[in-house]
């Protein structure tokens, strides 16, 4: 699937989570024509970069749909899903 965007990336955004605040990252991609005659759809995908406790590390969630009709509504379950992260010792 190709990467060109089909928007430009949401702006990076904080978010807080259980598990500390985030860098929240949100893009859309579409297929090229080839791609669309070969069934692909545009997906949206949604990236948390959380930061591990302790280290100089990132741990990195990424969700993605082709579902671009209700990409808001299940970036929604995407932000529920990462802010049940939590760290344990």
């Amino acid at each position: 699937m190709s990467l060109a965007p089909l928007r430009g990336p949401e702006p990076l955004t904080p978010q807080d989570l259980a598990a500390g605040t985030a860098v929240r990252v949100r893009s859309a991609t579409r297929p090229t024509e080839r791609e669309r005659q070969d069934g692909h759809r545009a997906s949206v995908s949604v990236e948390y970069h959380v930061p591990v406790p302790g280290t100089a590390q990132y741990l990195l969630l990424t969700f993605s749909t082709p579902l671009a009709p209700v990409a808001d509504g299940t970036a929604g379950l995407f932000d529920a899903i990462a802010s049940s992260l939590t760290w344990t010792e």
